[in-house]
């Protein structure tokens, strides 16, 4: 092994071990002494995507691939870049091309299943999950994201059975998700059915954000039918709501120690959808929660009377890693909708947003009401404001799950790709009979949903 061999090889370790700035300096130092050397600009492609610069990570992959052409690593580690970008054309292009030298790289395939999913390509997506995991069975990313096609899919079935991988992949059984902490994801019971389920006492974590804790919850009454005894560890701000919702169950705040708790069984509340969602017409779509009369009472005394109608309005959602920029609008987007005359928009926002409605209400004879943040956090809170509006107009949100869960009318923006929970077509979604959607076309704009919603909202005059 020549110098400039160990060199890289150092570089390498060095970048799995997550030591990327130390790493680039090795790989820098081979490619001002071998600047023809393909496979430093690669390894330098590698380090950048790892580091998570897209741009210098495929500006890497393109200076390797002008020394070496024919490498399948470099083609795959530039369509993953330029699916970063958003170019997931050229990025199935390199895919391709990758595939083409080498057919049997199952992790190419995996990349190339998540560009054709982000094309809504579904079908050859799962042919390429497939290819990957006859490849390697072992690909936990494969399996769970071709889960989350088919229950896209409306194919719940076998969505639930590849949806359990989410507790193999290995990123998410270091941190845990939502209330389920790596200790308890080694002592869940999985792939469970409705009949082990028959008079035990079972402890079930709720999991992920609070939207699916929500969206998971319609199914504890099903579940409290045939357990002996439930408990239901949730987001402390779900506590009340649920307690009141469910009160043969036993709801506890999941932050705190689960003293006194020995369940027969420890299930994930995903996971009882293999149980009792298993097809489209297990789906009931009816109220499961209620806020106490006198929450949404109290509201509807703040609010006050008169013909006006009150809406409430949702319009940025989600993260940088759940598509938060595409599944989110501005203010000035919904003006259509915000100047509708004989309509009050009131703010179920979450997060602090009193400067944004405050900077964008500055001389409209109708300002968008808002409430101080403490006042709706909590969301028994929240329901009960719901309770007391007209309707709901709102992007792809936990708002969304909650208006489904108390049966209250919601109109919901949906982008062109959506969560798998919305379904890939229709306008409506499986667990909630009140939750109207209107969809972005293949455009992928915003305007022509907009005018739906304000041509809906005129209709119900």
């Amino acid at each position: 092994m020549s110098e400039l061999d160990r060199i890289l090889a150092a570089a390498q370790a060095l970048a799995k071990a997550g030591r990327l700035a130390e790493a680039e300096v090795q790989v820098d130092g081979v490619i001002r002494r071998a600047p023809r050397d393909g496979r430093a600009h690669r390894l330098k492609g590698l380090i950048r995507q790892q580091a998570g610069d897209a741009a210098a990570a495929l500006a890497s992959f393109d200076k390797a691939l002008a020394l070496n052409p024919d490498d399948p690593v470099t083609w795959s580690g530039r369509g993953v870049a330029l699916q970063a970008l958003g170019r997931p054309l050229d990025a199935l292009e390199s895919f391709d091309r990758a595939l083409a030298l080498k057919p049997d790289a199952g992790l190419t395939l995996y990349n190339r299943g998540q560009t054709l999913a982000a094309l809504r390509r579904y079908g050859p997506a799962l042919e390429s999950y497939d290819r990957a995991l006859a490849l390697q069975p072992g690909l936990d990313d494969a399996r769970f994201r071709r889960g989350l096609i088919a229950l896209l899919l409306g194919r719940f079935d076998e969505g639930w059975r590849d949806y359990d991988a989410r507790w193999d992949i290995a990123a998410q059984a270091r941190h845990g998700m939502g209330t389920v902490t790596p200790e308890l994801a080694t002592r869940l019971t999985r792939r469970i059915s409705a009949a082990d389920l028959i008079g035990r006492e079972v402890l079930v974590l709720s999991e992920q954000g609070v939207g699916d804790q929500i969206m998971f919850a319609s199914m504890i009454p099903d579940l409290a039918r045939v357990a002996r005894q439930v408990t239901l560890a949730c987001e402390p701000r779900l506590t009340r709501l649920f307690a009141q919702s469910f009160p043969d169950v036993s709801v506890v705040d999941a932050r705190a120690p689960l003293t006194g708790v020995r369940p027969d069984l420890i299930v994930a509340a995903g996971d009882l959808g293999h149980a009792f969602r298993p097809r489209r017409e297990d789906f009931p779509g009816l109220p499961y929660l209620a806020p106490r009369p006198e929450v949404t009472e109290a509201w509807r005394a703040r609010l006050g009377g008169g013909s006006i109608r009150r809406i409430g309005l949702s319009w940025r959602g989600g993260m940088a890693h759940t598509n938060g920029e595409g599944r989110s609008l501005t203010l000035d987007q919904l003006t259509p909708l915000l100047d509708l005359d004989g309509v009050e928009f009131v703010s179920l926002q979450y997060g602090d947003v009193s400067e944004e409605v405050a900077r964008f209400n500055a001389g409209r004879p109708n300002p968008i009401r808002l409430f101080p943040r403490a006042e709706i956090d909590d969301f028994e809170a929240l329901a009960g404001l719901v309770g007391a509006l007209d309707r709901v107009v709102s992007v792809q949100t936990a708002l969304v799950h909650l208006c489904g869960a108390i049966g209250a009318p919601c109109l919901t923006l949906i982008p062109a790709s959506p969560e798998w929970r919305y379904g890939a077509t229709g306008a409506t979604m499986p667990w909630y009979g009140s939750v109207a959607l209107a969809r972005q076309d293949n455009e992928a704009t915003w305007a022509p949903v907009i005018d739906r919603i304000v041509q809906e909202i005129r209709s119900h005059a």
